[in-house]
């Protein structure tokens, strides 16, 4: 039997199926928990040309999660790490390591690029395997843009979510149009590792299936996995509307030398960035101030670690009649 033997003698694949398989052309942003457990299962599956963009390195405290990675592995680059290991499992696939950060330009290179070399009806999408919020409405904006699908999943504590947004459905930002007041990750806020694998394995197939036009499509459903009560449930978000505004996230090689930075953070957060029109306003102090003496014609950039920070200052603002506004989220640069 030939390698993809066992899944092409499935009615809904066969050979048609295959050769979609074959011509898709995917981003995955995030090589981590998600992405080492969704990866094999694509690389497998044998779809065809796969980047992945993580500036991350292995650590010791990630292997639990993190099935793709061993101890060797340690103070290596993820995606890197992960194209070797990968191209063991199938060298028929075409993979690329970016080992830098997702930000707003590095991903809509990778995607421009992805798009001139395929063919016009091969299946294009983005994997937000990164599971921070800054990326994923970074990630949103790009696939609203692009009209790309965008295969977005989350894992934390004992749950998990999966769900695939753009592209006909709406986006991301339409379904969770207001940023999470409690911003977490695995480190903070604990993990099991058959959660984080099962959402993966969760992710892989609706990328599989999107790509081999299930029908009914698994597109605008979000589907939620509760592992202390061992119970899947899901919904539709197809008839939900897009914001009225929506604050993008920029890179910092997106500043403008006329833009107005504002850095809400408390005095002394690192890292520090330079601007020629940097302000210090911390958001504590700006939930207090009735007027902001910030001209209205220029674009204000407001930044902090994580970027939440950044958006509660923007809807003040934005209460004032700013609407030139855009986030920045500094660990990101």
């Amino acid at each position: 039997m030939t390698r993809y033997g066992s899944q092409m003698v499935l009615p809904e694949i066969g050979e048609t199926g295959q050769i979609r398989l074959g011509r898709a052309r995917l981003l995955v942003v995030g090589a981590g928990g998600l992405g080492s457990t969704l990866l094999p299962m694509l690389v497998g599956a044998g779809v065809g040309h796969i980047h992945i963009m993580d500036d991350d390195v292995v650590e010791e405290a990630n292997l639990h999660r993190q099935p793709l990675y061993g101890m060797k592995d340690i103070g290596h680059n993820k995606a890197v790490v992960a194209v070797s290991r990968l191209n063991d499992l199938n060298p028929n696939v075409s993979l690329t390591a970016h080992p830098i950060g997702a930000q707003a330009d590095t991903a809509a290179s990778v995607m421009e690029e992805l798009c001139k070399v395929g063919r016009e009806r091969d299946y294009l999408a983005v994997l937000d395997a990164a599971d921070n919020f800054a990326t994923t409405y970074m990630l949103s904006d790009l696939c609203q843009h692009m009209n790309c699908p965008l295969v977005s999943a989350s894992a934390m504590h004992w749950m998990g979510y999966a769900g695939i947004f753009c592209a006909g459905v709406p986006s991301y930002r339409a379904v969770f149009p207001d940023m999470s007041q409690n911003v977490q990750d695995c480190r903070t806020a604990g993990v099991l590792g058959p959660v984080v694998g099962l959402i993966g394995m969760l992710q892989a197939q609706l990328c599989l299936s999107h790509i081999l036009g299930a029908v009914p499509s698994p597109a605008g459903q979000l589907y939620r996995w509760d592992a202390k009560a061992l119970r899947m449930s899901s919904f539709s978000f197809c008839n939900v509307r897009e914001p009225n505004q929506a604050w993008p996230f920029l890179s910092f090689r997106q500043l403008r030398d006329d833009d107005v930075v504002i850095d809400v953070r408390s005095p002394g957060e690192q890292p520090s960035i330079s601007h020629r029109n940097l302000h210090s306003l911390p958001l504590d102090h700006l939930t207090r101030l009735k007027k902001v003496d910030v001209p209205k014609t220029k674009r204000v950039v407001l930044f902090c670690q994580s970027g939440l920070r950044a958006a509660r200052a923007a809807a003040l603002l934005h209460q004032q009649g700013y609407n030139r506004l855009a986030l920045l989220a500094v660990r990101h640069q």
